[in-house]
């Protein structure tokens, strides 16, 4: 009788927990003021996506169910497509929303061809929503493709905020091949992990890359499938480093939000990346103010998840979207008291 009594509480507590996290991160989220509708973001949400995904690691996330339920709207998947040298989107079932996710041409496409696609595919959401601004959310490569566009010379001035999540900021070193893949021949491993090694994005994600570092396009060592970083079809041009920002200073009216991932993945990661890094990338790469010579600054914030389980983490997501509009209500409020003429700029 006893025995059956502690099966039946134990069975019990663990009914009560299972449904705990859920509880207690909607009343944490109403302590937040989400599902209100003050919540919902003047600017639209565009979630960009990392190496070897594509729309559907955000828009299938827990991310983007819990902010359904908060009264977010999702609008579609924008793709693109290159084609005779020419950027096309695809976008007929996109509608007016306030959260978005992108494809790229390219799960592994040079991250200066990601730019280019995500400059199109933001004016596409500016035409179907009416709003002059947007919010960029980029996990990892994604958050470097977003970088990107804000430092070229065709940015467009309209982008409100940019939150990068586990982005390799100064580049990730991280391996897929360093353990039991290594046993299988190049196409072989390739197949398997689903990661071309020498393709144009892992090219440009090394710390080392020109793209990163700037430099002669032809020092990209040669095992990469190519060297024309800036896809223009030549190899012999001198690329600017996307963290030389003396020339390619960030816009600073955006507000920087940087997610650092602390979560380890002890199966796919040597020791020393789990103590460091969120499995994948180092956690000095991830944090924007880190990187020499950046002129912004960005808020922080912790993630406890594994790299490849980040959009599961609505908790932080939450956090970030308050927070930045906050800083956004309190930056309005001083440029209302500059014009008023209450304050220097």
């Amino acid at each position: 009788m006893k025995k059956a009594f502690l099966l039946f509480f134990i069975l019990l507590l663990a009914a009560g927990l299972t449904g705990c996290s859920s509880v207690a991160l909607d009343r944490k989220a109403k302590l937040l003021g989400f599902g209100e509708t003050k919540m919902l973001p003047k600017a639209p949400l565009i979630f960009v996506h990392g190496l070897n995904c594509d729309g559907s690691f955000w828009w299938k996330s827990k991310i983007m169910k819990k902010l359904g339920e908060f009264g977010f709207s999702y609008g579609g998947d924008l793709k693109a497509e290159q084609k005779d040298g020419q950027i096309l989107i695809h976008a007929d079932n996109i509608i007016p929303a306030t959260m978005y996710t992108v494809s790229f041409s390219g799960k592994q496409l040079a991250i200066i061809q990601q730019g280019k696609e995500l400059a199109e595919m933001i004016k596409k959401v500016k035409e179907v929503t009416g709003s002059p601004k947007v919010v960029l959310i980029g996990h990892s490569m994604g958050g470097l493709a977003a970088r990107e566009y804000l430092q070229s010379d065709y940015y467009g001035h309209d982008v409100r905020a940019y939150i990068s999540f586990a982005t390799p900021q100064r580049g990730s070193d991280y391996n897929p091949e360093h353990w039991y893949l290594k046993m299988f021949p190049y196409k072989m491993s390739t197949r398997l992990s689903g990661l071309d090694t020498k393709s144009d994005a892992v090219r440009d994600l090394k710390k080392d890359s020109i793209y990163l570092n700037g430099g002669p396009e032809f020092n990209t060592p040669n095992w990469f499938h190519s060297k024309d970083v800036n896809g223009n079809g030549r190899t012999d041009d001198v690329i600017v480093g996307l963290n030389d920002f003396k020339r390619r200073p960030l816009p600073e009216e955006v507000v920087y939000i940087s997610i650092l991932g602390a979560g380890s993945m002890p199966l796919l990661s040597t020791k020393r990346q789990n103590e460091n890094s969120d499995g994948i990338v180092e956690i000095t790469s991830q944090d924007l103010n880190a990187v020499p010579g950046v002129n912004v600054t960005a808020m922080v914030l912790i993630s406890q998840q594994r790299h490849t389980y980040q959009n599961k983490d609505v908790w932080v997501i939450l956090q970030l979207l308050r927070s930045a509009k906050y800083i956004l209500e309190i930056e309005q409020r001083n440029v209302e008291r500059c014009a008023a003429g209450q304050m220097k700029e």
